[in-house]
């Protein structure tokens, strides 16, 4: 079928899993209250295999911690949807 493509909406919030494969976790580069911008490393090791971390989205660190959800460490990063608009 024709369809057009619609932009999605920003989410308020993102948590971003601190491992994303079967390597080490990295240990945060950010600390709560640090604005963050979209691509920004966030995340990552000093050796070993591992992935960098990077923001999905800008916004502001608003906590670092294990979520049940994910049973992972992770960054909430709160979206900033008026500077992630007018980048998009």
């Amino acid at each position: 079928k024709d369809k057009s493509i619609e932009k999605a909406i920003l989410p308020a919030s993102v948590y971003i899993p601190l491992s994303q494969h079967t390597g080490k976790t990295c240990e945060p580069e950010v600390k709560v209250g640090d604005s963050v911008l979209k691509g920004q490393r966030i995340a990552g090791l000093e050796s070993g295999v591992f992935s960098p971390i990077h923001a999905s989205l800008s916004g502001k660190v608003v906590d670092i911690k294990d979520y049940r959800e994910t049973i992972i460490l992770s960054i909430e990063v709160k979206v900033d949807i008026l500077y992630n608009q007018r980048k998009n």
